[in-house]
């Protein structure tokens, strides 16, 4: 915690509602944000609005934005913390376990004065493994939906389950300092390298037939698949060790027509080596959209 005279103070005023823009700077973790005696209303997240949120708390990832609503309805005789600290999602991974505090104090006004003897009220942070707290924010943010929004196929074509996360990946071209192996980020344990000198669209050979819009003008330009060495597979095919990734640039391609829905479902750990689960989704009117992470 700074020390009082460095400490961030918000003033604010009875009864106002305050929008609070709030950025996660900390880049290593997530992070738990309260007020002491104060709620929120999430309106936005990462710059799109979202359906109203009642919340006590806010859960924040690295680079994340959060715009969120606040009522000064406390008692304007106090002073109360803001403060975050993190929510430690990974298992066994050490993280910064300090918390940070700025102070909301209520603008003077007859009577109601806050008295700065007295310390602020410090809210009660989710413990740092709270993962159900973080899970019941993230789940309960939706998109804002609005008169003009497109409505949401409830027929579902294909189901897709996709995972996130870290494995290692050959060290590239000019990385003196690697050993061997790089942490990559995977998407169903496949990581992804764009191919040297080549535009990001690229050309389907299975385009809807009769359409060749510009952007499709040159073939797809392959990179080598790498599989592990040491990647050992059980009986029903499925990786043991799911660190040893692979690296890919071939594409699974998903061609939908108008009305194609495809939802998050079939588990990709299961695709064979010779078409990784790098999805594209192919619109009749806009080329070619590339799932990425």
């Amino acid at each position: 915690m700074c020390s009082y005279k460095q400490t961030y103070k918000l003033e604010v005023v009875q009864g106002e509602t305050y929008m609070l823009r709030i950025i996660n700077a900390a880049l290593n973790n997530q992070l738990f944000f309260k007020v002491a005696n104060h709620s929120f209303t999430v309106v936005a997240v990462d710059a799109s609005y979202t359906m109203p949120y009642k919340t006590d708390v806010i859960v924040i990832a690295p680079g994340q934005t959060v715009d969120a609503l606040m009522v000064a309805d406390a008692s304007p005789s106090a002073r109360y913390y803001m403060a975050a600290r993190a929510y430690a999602s990974a298992v066994n991974l050490a993280f910064d376990s300090t918390t940070t505090t700025g102070i909301v104090q209520y603008k003077p006004v007859g009577t109601n004065r806050s008295t700065t003897a007295d310390p602020p009220v410090m809210p009660s942070l989710p413990d740092f493994f709270d993962t159900p707290t973080a899970y019941r924010f993230y789940t309960n943010l939706t998109a804002l939906i609005k008169p003009a929004s497109p409505k949401v196929p409830l027929d579902v074509d294909e189901r897709m389950f996709v995972t996130i996360g870290l494995g290692f990946a050959p060290c590239g071209a000019g990385q003196t300092a690697c050993m061997g192996q790089a942490l990559s980020a995977s998407m169903n344990n496949v990581s992804f390298a764009f191919p040297t000198g080549c535009p990001y669209w690229r050309r389907s050979s299975r385009a809807p037939r009769g359409y060749t819009p510009r952007i499709f003008r040159h073939a797809a330009a392959r990179v080598r698949l790498h599989e592990p060495e040491h990647e050992h597979r059980s009986g029903r095919g499925l990786p043991v060790r799911h660190s040893q990734g692979y690296q890919g640039e071939k594409g699974k391609v998903r061609r939908r027509g108008g009305d194609g829905a495809p939802e998050h479902g079939v588990a990709g750990d299961r695709e064979p080596s010779d078409a990784p689960p790098r999805l594209r989704f192919l619109c009749a009117g806009a080329g070619v959209r590339e799932l990425q992470c």
